[in-house]
Parts: C-alpha cells; sequence; structure tokens
C-alpha cells in the first residue's frame, strides 16, 4: 500500500503503538472486574428489562463481535458527519447525490458517515445507491442517544441524559422501522449514535449491540467514543453521572465490531492547527484500551479539522495543507487502525468545502491510500456487496 513522503517519520510511533497493543495484558481474563448492576435498570413501568434478565441475556447469547478488514481493501477513508443539505455542500455540489459522490471520488474519499437519513424514504435509496455507483462505503447512524435513555436540557439548553432511565423497547421500535426501510441491504455499516459512555454502562452497551444485530445480523455494527474512553480509565472508584462508578463504563468486549474513536488536535481549544505527536500519543493510548479488552474490533479515527468556533467565524482556523498530508499520513500508518474519517466537508463557512480551500482539498486528496497494481486487481476481483440500483436520478436532497 503506498502513502504520502510523509509516511516514513511516523513509523516508529507505529512500531509504538503495536509495543502497547502488545505489552498490555488481555483485561478481559479472570483478573477484570466486570460491569456491575448499577445503572441497568430501567425506569419502572416502561418498555425496560430488569438487570437478572440483562445478565442472563448477555451471558447466555454472547456474541464475539469484530471486523476484519477485508484482504486488498483500502482503509475507510473520507468524512464523519455529511449533510448533503447544508448550504456549502448545495452549493459546491448542487444537493445533487450524482454529483456529491463523484466529487468526493474526486477528493480520493471512499467512505461517508451519514446521520439518520433512512428517514428520508423518499431519497435515502436513491442518494445511497448513487453514492455506492461513485466507489462510496456508507455508514449509516440508525438510533441515537434519545432511542436508548430519556433527555432533558440542562441549564445551558443542552440535552442531557436522564440517569435510570435506558430502555431497548423504544429502540427497537426505530431499528425495525430502519429495517423495514431496507437499512441493511444499503448501507455497509450501522452506527450506534451518541457518545454512549456518557449514558450507558458496559453491560448495557453490550445490550444495545445485541439489539441492533438481532435486526442487522450480517452489517458491521459502528460506535462512537468520545474522550470518556480514557477518561473512564483514570476515574476509577469515582460515581458516575448516570449511576453507579466510571469502573462500570470502561470500554470492554462484546459491544461494537468498529470503534468509532475521537482525537483532538493536539493542541488547546481555540486554537488553530494540528500537533501530530500529541495525537498519536493520544491514540495510542485509545489503541491499547480497546485491543487489550477486544483484540478483534476494528478502530476508525474521527477527527475534526479545527475548532468549530473558528470553522465557523475565521478562514485562519482550518488546517494547512502541510498539516492536513501529515495528520492523515500519520494516522494511517498507526498500527490496528482501519480508517480515518474528518469532521469538516460542507458543516462550516469554513471548512474544506470552501472554495478556497483548494491546496487543502488537493492534499486530502494526495494523502488518500492508495493501492499497489498487483493490489488493485486483487480488489477488483472480489466479491461485492449487492445493491439495489438507484432509481431514476435523484436531485432532491436527504
Amino acid at each position: 500500500m503506498q502513502f504520502s513522503r510523509h509516511v516514513r517519520q511516523y513509523w516508529p510511533l507505529s512500531i509504538v503503538t503495536i509495543a502497547i497493543v502488545l505489552g498490555l495484558p488481555f483485561l478481559t481474563g479472570h483478573g477484570e472486574k466486570r460491569p456491575g448492576l448499577a445503572g441497568i435498570t430501567g425506569r419502572a413501568g416502561g418498555l425496560s428489562v430488569d438487570g437478572d434478565d440483562l445478565i442472563v441475556e448477555a451471558l447466555n447469547n454472547k456474541r464475539q463481535a469484530g471486523y476484519t478488514r477485508p484482504d486488498g481493501m483500502l482503509p475507510l477513508y473520507g468524512f464523519d458527519g455529511v449533510v448533503l443539505n447544508t448550504p456549502i455542500f448545495k452549493s459546491w455540489w448542487d444537493g445533487n447525490a450524482v454529483v456529491a459522490g463523484a466529487k468526493l471520488k474526486e477528493l480520493h474519499a471512499n467512505t461517508v458517515v451519514l446521520g439518520q437519513i433512512w428517514k428520508d424514504s423518499n431519497h435515502f435509496h436513491d442518494n445511497v445507491a448513487r453514492m455506492h455507483g461513485a466507489g462510496m462505503k456508507i455508514i449509516v447512524q440508525v438510533t441515537d442517544a434519545q432511542d436508548w435513555v430519556d433527555l432533558r436540557e440542562d441549564a445551558t439548553g443542552k440535552l442531557q441524559p436522564l440517569p435510570f432511565t435506558f430502555v431497548s423497547g423504544r429502540a427497537t421500535h426505530v431499528l425495525a422501522e430502519a429495517k423495514a426501510q431496507s437499512v441493511g441491504r444499503f448501507a455497509d455499516y450501522i452506527l450506534i449514535g451518541g457518545d454512549t459512555q456518557s449514558f450507558a454502562n458496559q453491560l448495557q452497551r453490550q445490550k444495545m449491540y445485541q439489539v441492533t444485530k438481532q435486526y442487522f445480523p450480517d452489517t458491521p455494527i459502528v460506535r462512537r467514543y468520545n474522550a470518556d474512553i480514557m477518561r473512564a480509565e483514570g476515574m476509577q472508584g469515582k460515581s458516575h453521572p448516570m449511576g453507579g462508578v466510571w469502573d462500570d463504563y470502561r470500554f470492554g468486549p462484546d459491544e461494537c465490531d468498529i470503534a468509532l474513536v475521537s482525537v483532538g488536535r493536539g493542541v488547546d481549544e481555540g486554537r488553530a492547527g494540528v500537533r501530530v505527536a500529541g495525537v498519536l500519543e493520544q491514540l495510542n493510548h485509545i489503541v491499547s484500551i480497546v485491543k487489550s479488552r477486544h483484540n478483534d474490533a476494528g478502530i476508525i479515527v474521527t477527527a475534526q479539522l479545527g475548532d468549530e468556533r473558528l470553522l465557523n467565524n475565521n478562514k485562519g482556523g482550518m488546517w494547512s495543507s502541510k498539516e492536513i498530508d501529515q495528520f492523515v499520513s500519520a494516522i494511517l500508518t498507526s498500527a490496528a487502525v482501519d480508517g480515518l474519517v474528518l469532521k469538516g466537508l460542507g458543516q462550516y463557512t469554513y471548512d474544506l468545502g470552501h472554495p478556497d480551500f483548494v491546496a487543502q482539498r488537493q492534499a486530502f486528496r494526495d494523502a488518500a491510500p492508495s493501492l499497489s497494481p498487483t493490489e488493485a486487481a486483487s480488489q477488483a476481483e472480489g466479491v461485492g456487496i449487492d445493491r439495489a440500483p438507484a432509481s431514476a436520478p435523484a436531485t432532491g436532497n436527504q
């Protein structure tokens, strides 16, 4: 596999990553403290399942979650949170899925993470089928936090999960509707949305995985993880806002096939740029956590191209073309990483969709992983996922 010219300088860090992963014990053995029952019971009188039922089901119906990227397949590479009806996306690509897919391909992207666009039955099948026609793999979010827990606004107006309100029954209705919309046929991956360590302990996350897998047994299940994946490791014995202690919320086995992990920029909030060495240090830590508990789990990295406030108000908030090249090359040559999807395409005023950032888009294209001629021939001979053809051209948004 060929990467950009900056790859060689990061191989030592990759070796460090491998050493960290292989050097840690497998904590899911006899020595690990398993998640407790705190916060597992849903609200009385609802569609909840009590703690004992969850434990029995988790033990008796345990599934071996995991993901192995097929031989010859490129790392997943593209954009997180693509929304077709945002102003920049519409002005750049006219909101047309055919053109959008072609533009993504021009950037050498092969993967996009979409929200709950399956709920728009008028355009979902056509838009996804046309992106597949351009060679895109699609990660579709099916459930969000409010499908599993109750939410309430805090003093700032931000929605927060309420303790002891976890249920699976509400989510099953959403999953059944998504299955009826043929999401399993069109999506390459299913995403469980929300930073679930903030509202679900490890046993509850196992339950979420099992329920989702019942509706989409043949599709890899992706789950988001933010900084809490590391925070939980250093908060042992301390109370968690949703009940119990942070020990119960640590990452564990059988809660996803692929972990979609967020990494920072290695610089203080409000500042522009990225410090690649700092990012890789954080990524090494996350990889060690995931692989020591669930060695078969895939890992996709998601990162934001600059501080959100800067990207909305200051053109200087965007990374330079050199920073993009170095960051992409470093992430994709780190051990155990199956892909990278960046946040910042048509989401903010000054992101990669802005007309002035030609050099940055070229850097993203040039840094993309590529196959050697032998690998490309091997991939062309592989068996793809059967997809329904698109119907008449669709010009609408999501």
